[in-house]
């Protein structure tokens, strides 16, 4: 009886097998689920594996159409938080990158948006701004009032909300120059009529 046959953890060119797959061609032939170095899977044909056919998902033949030839080479930069592993297939006339992000997940992102910093990371940063509750006494809410505040008086905010927590307790929670209370609440400011962070 012919031994049967076992690729499952080799690697053929831009592909790895994961495992035999439960899908069946039109021949009947067995398939190997293979995970490439794009970030696709793709159901692939024994032979075609193991005598050289196929050695991606189709980005390295859909790389060599349109502009991709032409693409900046990205691989192993940063950007923000995303480290380019390798190219992915083009879209759209757009050269494309598999990222590592420093969170642990892969994305696939457009290269111009990465030299333009328009992409820093998988989305994670978006998730953690969105649920971020603010420092110690001082809220969320009430920092991003204080930077629009100082925004409207062409005043930049220079510190970070930590070193202004920092600065209100070594202040004893008082105003620097004029010794009157400070508060972090809109809400209490109004009842006692104290001086605001911004002014």
């Amino acid at each position: 009886m012919p031994r049967k046959l076992e690729l499952s953890g080799k690697k053929f060119g831009k592909l790895t097998v994961i495992k035999r797959s439960n899908k069946k061609g039109k021949t009947c032939r067995a398939m190997w689920q293979c995970l490439c170095e794009c970030g696709n899977k793709k159901d692939i044909y024994s032979h075609s594996l193991t005598n050289g056919k196929s050695k991606s998902c189709g980005c390295s033949q859909h790389t060599q159409r349109g502009i991709a030839h032409n693409r900046i080479d990205l691989t192993n930069k940063k950007f923000g938080k995303l480290l380019v592993i390798t190219d992915a297939p083009t879209k759209n006339h757009q050269a494309r990158w598999l990222c590592h992000c420093d969170c642990g997940n892969k994305k696939i992102i457009i290269g111009s948006k990465l030299r333009r910093g328009e992409t820093k990371s998988c989305g994670c940063l978006r998730h953690v701004a969105y649920n971020w509750k603010g420092h110690e006494g001082i809220s969320a809410n009430y920092w991003s009032s204080v930077k629009r505040h100082a925004s409207k008086k062409n005043r930049p905010l220079t510190i970070t909300i930590q070193e202004a927590w920092e600065k209100f307790i070594n202040q004893n929670q008082r105003c620097a120059l004029s010794g009157v209370p400070l508060y972090f609440s809109r809400d209490v400011n109004r009842k006692k009529r104290t001086n605001r962070i911004v002014r």
